[in-house]
Formats: C-alpha cells, structure tokens, sequence
C-alpha cells in the first residue's frame, strides 16, 4: 500500500504497484499468471526463456520485488536463472513453481534456491 498526504489536499492510497518478473515457456500460463498479479494491483515484467529473463532482471533489478520462475524450461532452466540472478543480486526474492513433482537430490541445486 501507498500512501501520499498533502496538507489542504487530502491523502491518496494506492494498491501495491510492485513489480514482477515472470519467467515461463508457456505463453498461456504466462497471460494467466500476469492478469491474476494485475488484477492485484502489480506491475508485471514476462519472459518466455532464460535469456530474456536475465536481461530483463538485468535491466530492471532495483524494480524487480520478486522473480516468479517455471523451473522445468527448455535450453535455460529455472535453477539456471535463478543462479544468474542471484549473482546479480544475491537476496532477490524468487517463487519457483512447477507442475511435475519435487526434484530428486541429483536434480536440484538447492544452493541455487537458498538465499
């Protein structure tokens, strides 16, 4: 929430207007995930692949509020990304979602999640 008062004017309240960057291969997932966050009030930042993500992450980092990753892409993966980002800046906050089940040990990088 926002706030901004002015003596003789009043006072104005505004939604949350932080911004997210969402990071899917899925371009039906990613509409869905960006009306939901908008309908809410945030501003949101899509990527459909690791590169863009990175540049758009690159590019907007002090903006950026949270990262919210697919972790099962093509090419570039979420563990990947996240690991690029988190060079970037270290205690950026990431939502990583998937739709298979958890990862085995071999398979998750749990460096690249931990903060």
């Amino acid at each position: 929430m926002r706030v901004e008062s002015e003596v003789g004017r009043g006072s104005t309240f505004a939604a949350s207007c932080e911004l997210v960057l969402v990071f899917d291969d899925e371009e039906a997932l990613l509409m869905m995930t960006s009306l939901a966050l908008e309908s809410f009030g945030y501003r949101v930042l899509l990527a459909a692949d690791g590169a863009e993500a990175i540049a758009l992450f690159s590019e907007h980092r002090a903006d950026i509020a949270v990262v919210v990753t697919d972790m099962n892409m093509p090419v570039t993966d979420g563990f990947s990304v996240i690991r690029k980002i988190r060079e970037i800046t270290p205690d950026v906050r990431v939502i990583a979602a998937s739709g298979l089940g958890p990862p085995t040990a071999a398979q998750a990088p749990t460096a690249a999640l931990r903060g």
